[in-house]
């Protein structure tokens, strides 16, 4: 189990912005708008209680869990190799382009667009529907994958918000 604080940008990347290296944890400078710049242990930056999923009652893993799961076995040496090269040194598509999709899904932004998405589609569905139980059920919402109208559905009111572009 990855624990109830859970980053948004992850540790690893965090720890290559070390500013100092403190008794137990790395500090990183964080700027926040109005604010002094301050040092602060990569523990608590960037993160929030249960910012993707609440701990599981049953056992089964969490987002979270895969996610730290993903970031160990995957991540880390990724941001390694990217961080021992040579400046100019070219760096492999494929790796730069597995750095910031996962950046990019894992962020706030992307989680708000979709949490909105969902807000929208519930809010049109729900005026003529009864039972909304078998309407999550349909959508796929409580699974590992959504139904594919429901991500056709995303993507649409994506392209056609202006608040979402």
């Amino acid at each position: 189990m990855s624990g109830r604080k859970q980053h948004h940008i992850p540790q690893s990347l965090l720890r290559g912005f070390e500013a100092e290296h403190g008794p137990k944890y790395i500090q990183v400078y964080v700027f926040r708008a109005g604010r002094v710049p301050f040092l602060s242990s990569t523990e608590g930056v960037a993160a929030a209680r249960d910012f993707y999923s609440s701990p599981s009652d049953d056992g089964q893993k969490t987002l979270d869990d895969h996610i730290t799961e993903y970031e160990n076995k995957q991540l880390t040496g990724l941001l390694q190799k990217l961080r021992e090269k040579a400046h100019g040194e070219t760096v492999s598509t494929d790796e730069a382009i597995e750095l910031v999709v996962h950046l990019a899904v894992r962020g706030s932004f992307t989680r708000d667009v979709i949490e909105y998405a969902a807000h929208e589609i519930f809010d049109e569905i729900s005026g003529g529907v009864d039972d909304l139980e078998q309407v999550r059920h349909d959508i796929g919402i409580d699974g590992n994958d959504p139904h594919p109208a429901f991500t056709e559905e995303i993507n649409l009111l994506i392209q056609n918000d202006s608040n979402l572009r």
